[in-house]
């Protein structure tokens, strides 16, 4: 396997590449393998990866979930930012019981016109916190 691009004079090998990038390219290609599978779980696909990325991976996730299942957990509100309030769960424990809510169930509409879902996260407005 090699990287080329078209200003490098000689191709990149994955001893070359940063754990970031490796792992950008993993998931890409589990996520677009033609032979996925009809559920695919994620647990934190954001950790290693460059904030930049994390918005071309929310656009092909939401592209995926399309066609099949996807399920991501994340602790990221910077992957959370790219995504529609009806396409995140937020997931709560208090007094030994767990909820989950959509976001577009919670009283965020009027935030959501000065705010991002990421800001809300990091304000204590989404939940899903400790």
């Amino acid at each position: 396997m090699a990287w080329y691009e078209r200003n490098l004079q000689a191709p990149l090998f994955p001893n070359q590449l940063s754990e970031g990038t490796l792992r950008f390219l993993w998931l890409i290609t589990i996520l677009l393998s033609p032979s996925a599978p009809a559920l695919t779980l994620m647990d934190e696909p954001e950790v290693s990866l460059h904030p930049e990325l994390l918005k071309l991976l929310a656009a092909i996730l939401q592209d995926v979930s399309a066609s099949r299942q996807i399920i991501v957990a994340t602790h990221s509100p910077d992957l959370i930012r790219w995504l529609e309030p009806g396409e995140v769960l937020v997931v709560e424990k208090a007094e030994g019981h767990t909820s989950l809510t959509w976001a577009d169930a919670l009283d965020i509409e009027d935030w959501l016109e000065d705010y991002t879902l990421s800001d809300l996260w990091r304000m204590g407005n989404l939940g899903g916190r400790p």
